[in-house]
């Protein structure tokens, strides 16, 4: 219900103000009780209504997916996720109605992700963790056994995002996506820091730490479970970048490095795209 100011024209015209503007996409009714104005009861049979319907105002669609990672074109066959990033924050609970893994031939991969109720969102609602079915990728377990691997070495998939999938307000997305990938043999050992190389940047200057593995690691991890710590044990404030197809990882301070020995932090959870972690293979887990 709203408020009306009422006013009368020059030409006889009653004119309602409404206290707030009305709204566009809503409906809205106009009644007018003649008898109320002459001073009488009213009585509904005198009454004259109109509705209103305001057109919703015309919106085009703006979210679009950015990145999926890893980025690289060659996964390994245990590949066990992807990393959906969006523009905007997107609804929930209709992911796996829009996600599609294909084959080279087009034929849909059946059933390749592991569809939870929960979906794997940040806190952002702009990145989707997607997992391939474990049960599929471990050797001895039923799914596998049954249905077989969801990827297959030397094979090429496309993992398809389609455009109706909706925004947070309700929009599809500006367009589809996909990403083309070729399979590699599968990675089941673990990760072995001795081989990664650290560059040191110069004392006084901003330039980054740089670190380069031998084979692409998690993106999502990188970004939060790898730290530099001071002579004292303290966080080094900066920022991380990830690139070179997940095998770099830059760390580029706030402040110039002061002359000091440093240390690099690397939380045991951190894991490659098959889900192995240092010092152990996913497949033993």
């Amino acid at each position: 219900a709203y408020d009306l100011i009422a006013s009368v024209e020059a030409d006889d015209t009653l004119r309602f103000t409404p206290q707030f503007s009305l709204l566009p996409g809503n409906r809205y009714r106009a009644i007018l009780r003649p008898d109320v104005l002459e001073g009488l009861k009213s009585d509904p049979k005198n009454e004259v209504t109109l509705d209103i319907a305001l057109p919703a105002p015309k919106r085009t669609a703006t979210t679009v997916l950015t990145q999926i990672f890893p980025s690289a074109d060659k996964l390994p066959e245990n590949q066990l996720r992807f990393y959906l990033h969006f523009s905007q924050p997107m609804s929930k609970g209709e992911a796996y109605t829009h996600l599609k893994l294909l084959r080279e031939n087009g034929e849909a991969v059946e059933l390749p992700f592991l569809e939870l109720g929960e979906e794997l969102w940040d806190t952002s609602g702009t990145r989707l963790t997607l997992l391939i079915d474990p049960g599929r990728i471990k050797r001895g377990l039923k799914p596998r056994e049954d249905v077989g691997p969801v990827l297959e070495f030397g094979h090429r998939y496309t993992l398809a995002v389609d455009a109706s999938w909706k925004d947070a307000a309700g929009e599809p997305l500006k367009a589809g996506f996909t990403k083309k990938f070729s399979v590699d043999k599968p990675v089941e050992v673990g990760i072995d820091i001795a081989a990664w190389k650290i560059e040191p940047p110069a004392a006084n200057t901003k330039q980054p730490l740089v670190v380069r593995f031998p084979r692409p690691l998690d993106h999502a991890l990188l970004l939060n479970k790898v730290h530099v710590l001071n002579a004292s044990g303290r966080l080094v404030v900066g920022d991380v970048a990830v690139t070179d197809e997940e095998r770099k990882w830059e760390f580029i301070p706030a402040e110039p490095w002061p002359p000091s020995d440093y240390g690099l932090e690397v939380d045991k959870v951190l894991e490659d795209l098959a889900g192995n972690r240092i010092g152990r293979a996913f497949e033993l887990a």
